[in-house]
């Protein structure tokens, strides 16, 4: 079973086979471990005793002849984010960079900014609380890098304290729906924030590391840029929507060697852009 790690908080043990990070849930902070099993078809989990939802999804026993190279990926397992204020803070960071500079912001903003969490030999840091983000000054982030969308994120914990109690009572689509009228960020960075939270992959945008995947997977389909091409993958995927979405992210999870920026098409900015709070 292979674990979906896209989120920029999750890290990789010596072993090369335990996954963790760090979360906080109801105000504790605590470390959730997933290590893959020798024979590869399963995973020991350990949430840490906080209530984490943990979804599978698996390979269709009929596979469109078009999407059979997704058959390789077998069963994925996604991890929900227990807080929604690290979701979408997860969001921002994956859109405000590539995905390894994303992974190395978020941990050096963790371990300058957040608490350290350790069991059985393993430590991470959790992401700063939206009161304690709002309290940094500008020169507390200087030595992370530029890319820090710091606007983002200070809009976001804004918006997370004064609605976030509320939105975590939403039903997937319409926290969707409120968070994009509320949040100043793109839309791909609310999905991507809705689905780590949720666990609901037909919310799941079609990023352009996911469009540049779904080309490599169907390169004899003439894919249209713009909305268009959402179109043509849901009609390919009508059914499994969800289940086809996290076995795409997984299969560019795996073949990140095959994501290069410069195929992606025009219409990444508008698809990814973070833009500044206000």
């Amino acid at each position: 079973m292979l674990l979906l790690t896209d989120h920029p908080g999750w890290l990789t043990a010596e072993n090369g086979t335990t996954h963790y990070r760090a979360v906080t849930s109801r105000g504790q902070a605590t470390l959730l471990t997933v290590t893959a099993e020798s024979t590869g078809s399963g995973a020991h989990v350990d949430f840490g005793g906080v209530d984490v939802v943990l979804r599978t999804f698996t390979v269709p026993r009929r596979v469109p002849t078009e999407l059979a190279g997704l058959a390789e990926v077998g069963s994925v397992a996604h991890v929900a984010v227990p807080n929604l204020w690290e979701a979408v803070a997860g969001g921002i960071f994956r859109c405000a960079d590539t995905a390894d500079r994303g992974h190395r912001l978020w941990a050096r903003f963790c371990q300058e900014h957040g608490d350290h969490v350790s069991r059985d030999g393993l430590t991470a840091w959790t992401f700063p609380a939206p009161g304690r983000l709002l309290a940094l000054p500008p020169s507390a982030v200087v030595t992370i890098g530029t890319s820090l969308p710091l606007d983002a994120l200070r809009a976001a914990a804004q918006a997370c304290l004064a609605y976030g109690q509320e939105w975590e009572t939403y039903p997937p689509a319409a926290l969707l729906t409120h968070l994009r009228a509320v949040l100043c960020v793109g839309p791909t960075a609310v999905g991507v924030a809705v689905a780590d939270y949720t666990g609901d992959y037909t919310l799941r945008p079609l990023d352009p590391t996911l469009r540049t995947a779904i080309r490599h997977l169907v390169p004899g389909v003439s894919w249209p840029n713009g909305s268009e091409f959402g179109s043509v993958w849901y009609a390919l995927t009508e059914g499994a929507h969800a289940t086809y979405n996290a076995l795409l992210c997984a299969w560019a999870q795996e073949h990140g060697n095959l994501m290069r920026p410069t195929e992606l098409g025009p219409e990444s900015v508008a698809q990814t852009g973070v833009e500044g709070g206000p």
